[in-house]
């Protein structure tokens, strides 16, 4: 990424690497040894697929698919199988078109749980490039450019949630949101002007609500990771959870990716195969 002018707001993952393809890591996790005892089981297959916030971009850390699969193993004992695909600088129709390539639907289809966190690159440009409100043309231009990406994001993960749909496993479904499209704390507020900044708050919240929507229509998870980066009141600065970048998760931020996943997987899985109460869900370790 550039320090100014229109690439402040810089493609997430794309200025740094370019779309090589999937990066995949395939990590077994076994029982910690102070998780709860629990007959044995065949490992759930957790797998996770996104743009570069899923890879751990910038972070050089354990991403959060992994930490998730982590954390539950040592919050039920049940070990998981945890697969990541994450692309850098994808868009949603990137990774639907990922999602249908034979070895990465094969594994989709095998999953029991699935976590989807892609759509910021469909829309993140354009916070770079809004225009001034008094020339209008431009303006009108720009708002249809928004409400083009941000469809493209509620098609293509409709079309991801209507493939999950049909798989004979029928997978949990996961869909994330983001605490922002792009640049966010103390980075964001040394590059990014006001009309920047107010930019990417309305696009992160339109990306969002698009997520939501498809998540409910497909009966899926949706998980807002606003609170957890801004807090729930959207006054905490996020910076500590954010890699030096300013635009991906530290592995701070992996850590609160995961237990806000861990958090609202629990508890009906322990219903289904525990029925017994949820235990309280301690970070793991970096």
């Amino acid at each position: 990424m550039t320090s100014t002018g229109a690439r402040a707001l810089g493609w997430r993952g794309r200025a740094a690497l370019p779309v090589v393809g999937v990066v995949v890591a395939g990590v077994t996790l076994l029982a910690a040894a102070s998780a709860p005892a629990v007959a044995a089981t065949a490992p759930l297959r957790l797998v996770a697929l996104g743009d570069s916030v899923t890879a751990a971009h910038g972070c050089g850390c354990t991403g959060f698919p992994t930490r998730f699969g982590r954390d539950v193993t040592a919050a039920t004992g049940i070990p998981v199988s945890v697969e990541t695909h994450g692309i850098d600088g994808a868009t949603a129709a990137d990774a639907l078109a990922a999602s249908r390539e034979p070895a990465l639907r094969s594994a989709l289809q095998s999953a029991d749980d699935v976590v989807i966190t892609i759509g910021a690159n469909d829309v993140e440009p354009s916070a770079a490039s809004v225009p001034d409100p008094a020339r209008t043309a431009a303006t009108e231009a720009w708002q249809a450019q928004v409400q083009a990406g941000v469809q493209d994001v509620s098609s293509s993960v409709d079309a991801l949630l209507t493939d999950l749909d049909a798989s004979p496993r029928h997978p949990r479904v996961f869909v994330t949101g983001y605490w922002a499209v792009g640049l966010d704390g103390a980075v964001a507020r040394a590059l990014c002007t006001p009309r920047q900044a107010d930019a990417q708050v309305r696009l992160t919240a339109e990306v969002n609500a698009a997520l939501a929507a498809d998540a409910a229509r497909h009966a899926a998870t949706y998980v807002d990771l606003g609170p957890v980066f801004h807090g729930d009141d959207g006054t905490v600065d996020p910076t500590p959870l954010l890699a030096a970048d300013g635009d991906h998760p530290s592995a701070l931020g992996h850590a609160a990716i995961a237990r806000a996943l861990v958090t609202r997987w629990i508890p009906p899985l322990q219903h289904r195969r525990q029925g017994r109460t949820p235990p309280q869900v301690q970070a793991g370790p970096a």
